[in-house]
């Protein structure tokens, strides 16, 4: 999982549902979706989509691997690929178990075998009965089916609930040091939904707010150099507006980010956010923030080192970038009555 875009190539998906009214009832199906079908490989490909582009994506492992019931489902899927009707219920009946005594919503449950970049994983995403599609139950040879019916176009949009999901891939196709690749997606944080990250998947974020805030002003400068390498003011006023954002905002939101670094297109950003295996929504660490982030530095082709205290240096009034015609820039110290030299 380790790029949100690039070809997805869908090769087996099926719904379940659950409902919940005060009382759990899982209802399973027997057929799978026919993704050959372009209504119904589009909608899965756009809710994978966006799954891995929401803001509340997070990296995350499994605990008590070798009891973890989500994560033998998915090892028997992997050895046999055939079972997959039979293991999707399962993983149906287990998210049925997790949500008894919670007032975790009522669902479509979408779960999907699909290629990504050449890696295999298994889709889990919990369609809050989006309001664009319902399934119509047909019975064939006494056995009941479901046909997915499709109101309009089937794509997400942003009134629509997609509030949880999985994404579990083998690690080992991108990380030697990981037994398993587990994207969660979770972005309810209401009192009793809990159920989803723990009882369900037994899991554990993998990232602190630290490592998230390191990593997001790393993934900035990687992406302003290769962006902006021969635009030095603008590179300027972007880290100046990150680091506006950062101070301004307890919880860190990556999406928003990339809106107001590049107006036009943001995935090269969250592409980046992804290489680097962060979450797409932390809580700021302050105190790592006041004591580590308190300083910039710019260096400069000619030779030049402009550093000091980031309140200073995002004064406007005290520090600035000027474009000349000829394409190159200068920066401009302003209102300087003193001057030490420390040659070191």
């Amino acid at each position: 999982m380790d790029k949100t875009t690039g070809s997805i190539n869908i090769k087996r998906a099926i719904i379940h549902t659950i409902k919940n009214d005060g009382k759990i009832e899982v209802k399973t199906y027997d057929n799978e979706l026919d993704v050959s079908k372009d209504d119904n490989k589009n909608f899965i490909i756009k809710h994978i989509q966006k799954s891995l582009k929401s803001e509340g994506r997070k990296i995350a492992k499994f605990l008590n691997k070798d009891d973890n019931i989500i994560l033998k489902k998915y090892n028997s899927l992997i050895k046999d690929e055939d079972n997959f009707i039979e293991i999707s219920k399962e993983i149906a009946l287990e998210l049925g178990r997790a949500m008894v005594g919670t007032n975790g919503s009522s669902t479509y449950l979408l779960i999907t075998i699909f290629t990504k970049d050449n890696i295999e994983s298994l889709g889990i995403l919990k369609l809050d009965f989006v309001k664009n599609i319902e399934l119509e139950e047909v019975n064939e040879n006494g056995r009941t089916n479901m046909k997915l019916v499709f109101k309009d176009t089937g794509v997400p949009n942003p009134k629509q609930k997609l509030e949880k999901g999985a994404f579990i891939s083998n690690a080992k196709l991108v990380n030697e040091k990981n037994d398993y690749d587990l994207v969660l997606l979770d972005k309810s944080k209401q009192n009793g939904t809990n159920y989803f990250k723990v009882s369900f998947l037994n899991c554990e974020l993998v990232n602190d707010p630290r490592t998230n805030l390191k990593n997001l002003f790393k993934t900035l400068n990687l992406y302003l150099e290769e962006i902006y390498e021969n635009n030095p003011k603008i590179s300027f006023e972007k880290n100046r507006l990150l680091r506006d954002y950062v101070s301004s905002h307890g919880t860190i939101d990556i999406i928003e980010i990339s809106r107001f670094i590049n107006d036009e297109t943001n995935d090269e950003f969250i592409n980046l956010c992804v290489d680097n295996n962060m979450d797409f929504q932390f809580e700021k660490d302050s105190e790592f923030y006041n004591k580590k982030c308190n300083k910039t530095r710019y260096e400069t082709d000619t030779g030049i080192i402009v550093e000091g205290d980031i309140s200073a240096m995002d004064d406007k009034e005290k520090i600035d970038i000027i474009e000349k015609d000829d394409g190159s820039c200068e920066i401009l110290i302003k209102g300087l009555t003193k001057v030490k030299s420390n040659v070191r």
